[in-house]
């Protein structure tokens, strides 16, 4: 009786040993995973950084196509160079690609509100870009997609791409969100640096 009772608890511990091994499994595994994955705030500003990106990137692409204008040789030389050159001074900013660039070239667009009031008023050219209003038959007419057709597309969709980025940074600007997206980046960098930790330590088991 006594060793049926004995085994009884014997079992009993045993079981509770197993499923107390599984609870803190599986908080192990949870809270793996939600140390791999970025937070909501850090993929917010990447994805406003993206916008702004691939906007100035449509615009720039926009340059080397047929403008929908008649323009004079040197008006139109002119204006896609500064075009470009501001396109690519935004995407450096946006990718913080060279910190020495931007602050001895463009320092005004470390501030939001005038990186935002900045990319407003690209939103405008590149609205003013996108009108057609050449004597080109097929454009008049409204038929084939010519080239002066996919430049106005894609003025237009980076004028509205400008357009919620300029309008995001003015917000944010106001708000004073600067700080939230420093420490967001932070806390990314935190997690990355203790996803590679925690990679290193089975192999210095092996060893």
């Amino acid at each position: 009786m006594n060793a049926t009772e004995d085994d009884f608890l014997l079992d009993s511990k045993k079981n509770d040993d197993e499923e107390g091994l599984l609870d803190d499994s599986e908080i192990v595994r949870s809270t793996t995973v939600d140390e791999t994955r970025p937070s909501a705030t850090f993929l917010f500003f990447r994805l406003h950084n993206l916008i702004g990106v691939l906007s100035l990137g449509l615009m720039a692409i926009a340059q080397a196509l047929p403008s929908p204008h008649e323009k004079l040789p040197i008006i139109a030389f002119l204006q896609q160079f500064y075009i470009l050159f501001a396109c690519a001074i935004g995407i450096v900013t946006e990718l913080e690609l060279s910190q020495w660039l931007v602050d001895n070239i463009a320092p005004v667009l470390k501030d939001w509100f005038a990186r935002g009031a900045f990319y407003l008023f690209f939103a405008v050219i590149a609205t003013e870009e996108s009108s057609i209003d050449t004597d080109d038959s097929k454009i008049s007419d409204g038929k084939g997609l010519t080239a002066e057709r996919v430049t106005a597309l894609l003025l237009n969709i980076a004028a509205g791409g400008l357009l919620c980025s300029g309008l995001l940074y003015i917000i944010m600007a106001l708000f004073c969100l600067k700080g939230l997206k420093e420490k967001s980046e932070r806390e990314d960098d935190e997690r990355l640096a203790r996803m590679v930790e925690a990679q290193g330590e089975p192999e210095m088991i092996q060893n």
